[in-house]
């Protein structure tokens, strides 16, 4: 449930409960926020984004299917897995400061 208003600034954000709540397998129903469209691409994460007027609908939708939730909770978990561990989180910073070190030299 989102819990502020979405404006300019709420609109990039990647709330930490979506990471949390994929890291136990879970299905999560969410907005399309900019922030979660980046770093939540739809097909591979298991996230399902639906816009605040159709919530009822899709959540009943999905109570009605059991595998799509199940298989949702799934792509959730690898997706984390893959993306978003503490190894992932160090590699990336080590590039980075690889690449600023190259570029510093240059």
């Amino acid at each position: 449930i989102n819990t502020f208003k979405i404006n300019e600034m709420t609109d990039k954000l990647s709330p930490v409960k979506v990471f949390d709540l994929q890291a136990c397998a879970l299905p999560i129903l969410v907005t399309p926020l900019q922030g979660l469209l980046h770093d939540f691409p739809e097909e591979q994460c298991g996230l399902i984004y639906c816009q605040l007027e159709d919530f009822s609908d899709k959540i009943i939708a999905l109570l009605q299917d059991d595998e799509k939730l199940k298989l949702k909770g799934q792509l959730g978990l690898k997706f984390i897995e893959d993306n978003f561990t503490w190894k992932k989180a160090a590699e990336k910073w080590i590039n980075e400061f690889k690449s600023i070190i190259v570029n510093f030299k240059d």
